[in-house]
Protein backbone atom coordinates (compact mmCIF):
# COMPACT_ATOMS: atom_id res chain seq x y z
CA UNK A 1 0.00 0.00 0.00
CA UNK A 2 1.39 3.53 -0.71
CA UNK A 3 2.51 6.26 1.53
CA UNK A 4 -0.38 7.42 3.30
CA UNK A 5 -2.12 9.10 6.55
CA UNK A 6 -5.06 6.27 7.15
CA UNK A 7 -7.73 6.65 10.31
CA UNK A 8 -10.41 3.67 10.81
CA UNK A 9 -13.53 5.04 12.27
CA UNK A 10 -15.27 1.64 14.25
CA UNK A 11 -18.46 2.11 16.03
CA UNK A 12 -21.85 -0.06 17.00
CA UNK A 13 -24.49 2.36 16.84
CA UNK A 14 -27.39 1.79 19.41
CA UNK A 15 -29.43 4.87 19.93
CA UNK A 16 -31.22 2.87 22.63
CA UNK A 17 -28.62 1.91 24.83
CA UNK A 18 -25.44 3.53 23.72
CA UNK A 19 -25.79 7.04 22.29
CA UNK A 20 -27.55 10.16 22.35
CA UNK A 21 -28.72 12.25 20.25
CA UNK A 22 -25.58 14.52 20.86
CA UNK A 23 -23.27 11.48 20.31
CA UNK A 24 -22.20 11.57 16.44
CA UNK A 25 -18.62 12.16 16.61
CA UNK A 26 -16.75 9.32 16.92
CA UNK A 27 -13.02 9.13 17.59
CA UNK A 28 -10.60 7.06 16.27
CA UNK A 29 -10.53 3.05 17.27
CA UNK A 30 -13.85 3.93 19.32
CA UNK A 31 -15.86 1.18 19.86
CA UNK A 32 -18.67 0.96 22.32
CA UNK A 33 -20.05 -2.16 23.79
CA UNK A 34 -23.73 -2.49 22.68
CA UNK A 35 -25.02 -2.04 19.31
CA UNK A 36 -27.52 -2.80 17.25
CA UNK A 37 -26.62 -1.24 13.63
CA UNK A 38 -22.83 -1.38 12.89
CA UNK A 39 -21.38 1.03 10.76
CA UNK A 40 -17.31 0.56 9.63
CA UNK A 41 -16.06 3.33 7.89
CA UNK A 42 -12.17 4.31 7.06
CA UNK A 43 -10.95 7.68 5.86
CA UNK A 44 -8.03 8.35 3.53
CA UNK A 45 -6.64 11.62 2.93
CA UNK A 46 -6.93 12.52 -0.70
CA UNK A 47 -4.37 10.94 -3.04
CA UNK A 48 -4.07 8.09 -5.13
CA UNK A 49 -3.82 4.81 -3.39
CA UNK A 50 -3.02 0.99 -4.82
CA UNK A 51 -4.05 -1.70 -2.40
CA UNK A 52 -2.99 -5.00 -4.01
CA UNK A 53 -4.79 -8.62 -2.95
CA UNK A 54 -3.22 -10.99 -4.47
CA UNK A 55 -2.67 -10.30 -8.12
CA UNK A 56 -5.36 -7.51 -8.85
CA UNK A 57 -4.85 -4.04 -8.42
CA UNK A 58 -7.09 -1.22 -7.70
CA UNK A 59 -6.69 2.07 -8.06
CA UNK A 60 -8.80 4.87 -6.28
CA UNK A 61 -8.72 8.78 -6.83
CA UNK A 62 -10.61 9.49 -3.88
CA UNK A 63 -12.74 8.40 -0.92
CA UNK A 64 -14.17 10.40 1.55
CA UNK A 65 -16.27 8.89 4.48
CA UNK A 66 -18.86 10.56 6.48
CA UNK A 67 -16.95 12.47 9.51
CA UNK A 68 -20.08 12.21 11.32
CA UNK A 69 -22.06 9.64 12.53
CA UNK A 70 -25.86 9.82 11.55
CA UNK A 71 -28.66 10.58 14.75
CA UNK A 72 -30.71 7.68 14.30
CA UNK A 73 -34.64 7.62 14.99
CA UNK A 74 -34.98 5.70 18.25
CA UNK A 75 -37.41 3.27 19.57
CA UNK A 76 -38.57 3.11 22.54
CA UNK A 77 -41.06 0.04 23.07
CA UNK A 78 -44.31 0.24 24.91
CA UNK A 79 -44.02 -2.18 28.40
CA UNK A 80 -47.46 -1.97 30.02
CA UNK A 81 -47.70 -5.07 32.35
CA UNK A 82 -50.68 -6.59 35.04
CA UNK A 83 -49.28 -6.82 38.42
CA UNK A 84 -51.44 -9.07 40.86
CA UNK A 85 -48.81 -9.12 44.34
CA UNK A 86 -50.10 -10.21 47.43
CA UNK A 87 -50.96 -7.66 50.35
CA UNK A 88 -47.30 -6.63 52.11
CA UNK A 89 -45.61 -7.66 49.02
CA UNK A 90 -44.16 -4.26 47.36
CA UNK A 91 -44.07 -4.41 43.59
CA UNK A 92 -41.09 -2.82 41.65
CA UNK A 93 -42.77 -1.53 38.06
CA UNK A 94 -39.62 -1.29 35.80
CA UNK A 95 -38.80 0.27 32.26
CA UNK A 96 -35.47 -0.42 30.46
CA UNK A 97 -33.07 1.63 30.97
CA UNK A 98 -32.17 4.08 27.86
CA UNK A 99 -29.08 6.33 27.81
CA UNK A 100 -30.24 9.81 27.35
CA UNK A 101 -34.04 8.91 27.49
CA UNK A 102 -36.05 11.01 30.35
CA UNK A 103 -38.51 8.88 32.78
CA UNK A 104 -42.04 10.91 34.11
CA UNK A 105 -44.12 8.97 36.13
CA UNK A 106 -47.84 9.72 36.99
CA UNK A 107 -46.93 9.39 40.24
CA UNK A 108 -43.47 12.56 40.09
CA UNK A 109 -40.91 9.71 40.02
CA UNK A 110 -38.21 10.08 37.34
CA UNK A 111 -36.33 7.09 37.41
CA UNK A 112 -36.81 3.65 35.65
CA UNK A 113 -38.29 1.69 38.66
CA UNK A 114 -41.22 2.85 40.46
CA UNK A 115 -42.14 0.84 43.86
CA UNK A 116 -45.41 0.87 44.58
CA UNK A 117 -47.86 -1.25 47.46
CA UNK A 118 -51.17 -0.23 46.44
CA UNK A 119 -53.45 -0.67 43.56
CA UNK A 120 -53.85 1.14 41.01
CA UNK A 121 -52.95 2.36 37.26
CA UNK A 122 -49.35 3.84 37.02
CA UNK A 123 -47.93 5.31 34.22
CA UNK A 124 -44.74 6.08 32.77
CA UNK A 125 -43.23 8.77 29.74
CA UNK A 126 -40.29 7.75 28.34
CA UNK A 127 -38.77 10.73 25.85
CA UNK A 128 -35.70 9.48 24.31
CA UNK A 129 -35.12 12.24 21.70
CA UNK A 130 -38.26 13.56 21.50
CA UNK A 131 -39.76 10.27 20.66
CA UNK A 132 -42.13 9.70 23.60
CA UNK A 133 -43.94 6.26 24.58
CA UNK A 134 -46.32 5.81 27.52
CA UNK A 135 -46.61 2.69 29.10
CA UNK A 136 -49.54 1.39 31.67
CA UNK A 137 -49.01 -0.41 34.61
CA UNK A 138 -51.96 -2.23 36.12
CA UNK A 139 -51.53 -3.24 39.77
CA UNK A 140 -54.32 -5.62 41.73
CA UNK A 141 -53.34 -6.97 44.56
CA UNK A 142 -54.84 -10.16 45.92
CA UNK A 143 -57.20 -10.84 48.13
CA UNK A 144 -55.54 -11.90 51.55
CA UNK A 145 -57.81 -15.30 50.92
CA UNK A 146 -55.85 -15.80 47.77
CA UNK A 147 -52.44 -15.34 49.64
CA UNK A 148 -53.03 -17.94 52.13
CA UNK A 149 -53.67 -21.49 52.07
CA UNK A 150 -57.12 -22.68 53.84
CA UNK A 151 -57.61 -26.42 54.95
CA UNK A 152 -60.11 -28.49 57.03
CA UNK A 153 -60.27 -32.04 57.08
CA UNK A 154 -63.70 -32.67 57.03
CA UNK A 155 -65.97 -34.54 56.44
CA UNK A 156 -65.31 -37.00 59.15
CA UNK A 157 -67.17 -39.38 61.56
CA UNK A 158 -69.18 -38.17 64.09
CA UNK A 159 -67.78 -37.37 67.57
CA UNK A 160 -64.25 -36.96 65.89
CA UNK A 161 -62.33 -33.38 66.14
CA UNK A 162 -62.22 -31.66 62.79
CA UNK A 163 -59.41 -28.91 62.81
CA UNK A 164 -59.94 -25.87 60.68
CA UNK A 165 -56.30 -24.01 59.44
CA UNK A 166 -55.11 -20.64 57.80
CA UNK A 167 -51.49 -21.69 56.47
CA UNK A 168 -49.20 -18.52 55.67
CA UNK A 169 -45.89 -17.19 55.96
CA UNK A 170 -46.94 -13.53 56.69
CA UNK A 171 -45.96 -14.67 60.14
CA UNK A 172 -46.83 -12.21 62.62
CA UNK A 173 -47.99 -9.33 60.08
CA UNK A 174 -51.06 -11.63 59.36
CA UNK A 175 -54.25 -11.23 62.49
CA UNK A 176 -57.06 -13.93 62.59
CA UNK A 177 -60.40 -14.12 64.41
CA UNK A 178 -62.41 -16.53 64.43
CA UNK A 179 -65.73 -16.98 64.74
CA UNK A 180 -65.57 -19.07 67.85
CA UNK A 181 -63.63 -15.83 69.37
CA UNK A 182 -60.00 -17.29 69.13
CA UNK A 183 -56.83 -16.08 67.38
CA UNK A 184 -54.74 -18.38 66.25
CA UNK A 185 -53.98 -19.95 63.19
CA UNK A 186 -56.10 -23.12 63.50
CA UNK A 187 -59.00 -24.00 65.53
CA UNK A 188 -60.25 -27.37 66.55
CA UNK A 189 -64.60 -28.13 66.20
CA UNK A 190 -66.37 -30.95 66.74
CA UNK A 191 -69.55 -30.19 65.73
CA UNK A 192 -71.03 -29.34 61.76
CA UNK A 193 -71.99 -25.98 61.20
CA UNK A 194 -70.92 -22.48 59.82
CA UNK A 195 -67.21 -21.33 61.09
CA UNK A 196 -65.66 -18.30 60.24
CA UNK A 197 -62.70 -16.21 60.52
CA UNK A 198 -61.63 -12.82 59.56
CA UNK A 199 -58.10 -11.80 58.20
CA UNK A 200 -56.30 -8.85 58.30
CA UNK A 201 -52.40 -7.83 57.22
CA UNK A 202 -51.14 -4.62 56.38
CA UNK A 203 -54.55 -2.77 56.22
CA UNK A 204 -56.38 -5.41 53.98
CA UNK A 205 -59.02 -7.07 55.20
CA UNK A 206 -60.42 -10.80 54.08
CA UNK A 207 -62.80 -12.92 55.49
CA UNK A 208 -63.80 -16.94 55.36
CA UNK A 209 -66.41 -19.35 55.95
CA UNK A 210 -66.46 -23.01 56.56
CA UNK A 211 -69.23 -24.87 55.92
CA UNK A 212 -68.27 -28.46 58.62
CA UNK A 213 -70.33 -31.44 57.75
CA UNK A 214 -70.06 -35.04 59.26
CA UNK A 215 -70.98 -38.15 57.67
CA UNK A 216 -73.34 -40.43 59.07
CA UNK A 217 -72.59 -42.67 62.25
CA UNK A 218 -74.26 -45.79 60.68
CA UNK A 219 -71.55 -46.01 57.81
CA UNK A 220 -69.35 -49.02 58.34
CA UNK A 221 -66.27 -47.19 58.84
CA UNK A 222 -68.13 -44.42 61.04
CA UNK A 223 -69.05 -46.61 63.88
CA UNK A 224 -67.91 -45.31 66.95
CA UNK A 225 -66.70 -48.70 68.59
CA UNK A 226 -65.99 -52.27 67.80
CA UNK A 227 -65.80 -54.88 69.60
CA UNK A 228 -63.62 -58.28 69.01
CA UNK A 229 -64.63 -61.49 69.11
CA UNK A 230 -61.60 -63.13 70.79
CA UNK A 231 -58.69 -62.43 72.40
CA UNK A 232 -55.39 -63.81 73.69
CA UNK A 233 -53.64 -63.22 76.75
CA UNK A 234 -50.11 -63.83 76.78
CA UNK A 235 -49.71 -64.10 73.15
CA UNK A 236 -46.35 -63.31 71.54
CA UNK A 237 -48.30 -63.61 67.69
CA UNK A 238 -51.31 -61.74 68.23
CA UNK A 239 -49.56 -58.47 70.60
CA UNK A 240 -52.37 -56.02 69.65
CA UNK A 241 -55.13 -58.75 70.93
CA UNK A 242 -53.96 -59.57 74.36
CA UNK A 243 -56.69 -57.56 76.12
CA UNK A 244 -60.64 -57.93 75.85
CA UNK A 245 -61.39 -54.13 75.04
CA UNK A 246 -63.49 -51.96 72.80
CA UNK A 247 -61.66 -50.36 69.80
CA UNK A 248 -62.43 -46.97 68.92
CA UNK A 249 -60.74 -44.11 67.58
CA UNK A 250 -62.78 -41.49 69.47
CA UNK A 251 -61.03 -39.25 72.43
CA UNK A 252 -61.55 -40.48 75.84
CA UNK A 253 -63.01 -37.36 76.30
CA UNK A 254 -66.15 -37.92 73.77
CA UNK A 255 -67.04 -40.77 76.29
CA UNK A 256 -69.77 -39.52 78.75
CA UNK A 257 -70.43 -42.74 80.25
CA UNK A 258 -69.34 -46.55 79.75
CA UNK A 259 -69.65 -49.66 81.48
CA UNK A 260 -68.38 -53.02 80.80
CA UNK A 261 -68.82 -56.25 82.63
CA UNK A 262 -67.64 -60.03 81.46
CA UNK A 263 -69.19 -63.20 83.35
CA UNK A 264 -68.31 -67.06 82.95
CA UNK A 265 -71.00 -69.65 81.58
CA UNK A 266 -71.87 -69.51 85.45
CA UNK A 267 -73.06 -66.13 85.81
CA UNK A 268 -70.41 -64.99 87.49
CA UNK A 269 -68.85 -61.67 86.93
CA UNK A 270 -64.97 -61.97 86.50
CA UNK A 271 -64.12 -58.12 85.00
CA UNK A 272 -65.85 -54.61 85.39
CA UNK A 273 -64.55 -51.45 84.51
CA UNK A 274 -66.07 -48.25 83.73
CA UNK A 275 -63.13 -46.87 81.48
CA UNK A 276 -63.32 -47.32 77.71
CA UNK A 277 -59.96 -47.88 77.33
CA UNK A 278 -59.63 -50.22 80.43
CA UNK A 279 -59.54 -54.17 79.21
CA UNK A 280 -59.92 -57.52 80.58
CA UNK A 281 -56.33 -59.15 80.71
CA UNK A 282 -57.93 -62.81 80.81
CA UNK A 283 -57.01 -63.16 84.52
CA UNK A 284 -59.57 -63.87 87.61
CA UNK A 285 -58.71 -63.68 91.12
CA UNK A 286 -55.01 -63.40 90.66
CA UNK A 287 -55.55 -66.37 88.04
CA UNK A 288 -55.75 -67.10 84.56
CA UNK A 289 -59.07 -67.72 83.59
CA UNK A 290 -60.00 -70.52 82.01
CA UNK A 291 -60.03 -70.85 78.12
CA UNK A 292 -63.65 -70.79 76.68
CA UNK A 293 -66.73 -68.50 75.79
CA UNK A 294 -67.91 -65.82 77.88
CA UNK A 295 -70.20 -62.94 78.30
CA UNK A 296 -70.27 -59.68 78.01
CA UNK A 297 -72.56 -56.20 78.20
CA UNK A 298 -70.99 -53.26 77.23
CA UNK A 299 -72.68 -50.04 77.27
CA UNK A 300 -71.80 -46.46 76.55
CA UNK A 301 -73.11 -42.80 76.04
CA UNK A 302 -70.85 -40.57 73.38
CA UNK A 303 -70.91 -36.92 72.83
CA UNK A 304 -71.08 -36.81 68.85
CA UNK A 305 -70.60 -32.83 68.69
CA UNK A 306 -73.28 -31.91 71.08
CA UNK A 307 -75.30 -34.92 70.21
CA UNK A 308 -75.13 -37.63 73.09
CA UNK A 309 -75.10 -41.15 71.09
CA UNK A 310 -76.10 -44.09 72.98
CA UNK A 311 -75.44 -47.86 72.55
CA UNK A 312 -75.56 -50.80 74.57
CA UNK A 313 -74.33 -54.68 73.62
CA UNK A 314 -74.75 -58.42 75.02
CA UNK A 315 -72.43 -60.70 73.20
CA UNK A 316 -69.75 -63.26 73.45
CA UNK A 317 -66.32 -63.42 73.39
CA UNK A 318 -63.67 -66.32 73.35
CA UNK A 319 -60.61 -66.64 75.71
CA UNK A 320 -58.28 -68.72 73.84
CA UNK A 321 -54.54 -69.78 75.57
Amino acid sequence: VADSSMSFYMAKTDPMAALNCDEKDISPLDSISRGVVQMDSIHFESGTYELITDTVAYEFNQFTPEQEMPCFTPNVDDQSQEYFPCPCNKEALTVSWLKGAEYLWNTGETSTILEVDSSGIYTVNVNLCGNEVTSTFMVQYKKLTDCVIIQDNSPLCPGHITTLQVNHSYEDALSLLWSTGETEDSIHVTKAGIYSVDLSACGYTDHFSFDIQYRDIEEEDCKPVFIPNAFVPKSSQYVDNKVFKIYTTLDPQAFLNFDMMIFDRWGEKVFHTDDAFDGWDGRYKNKDAAPGVYLYQISYEIDLGGDVYIQSFDGQVVLVR
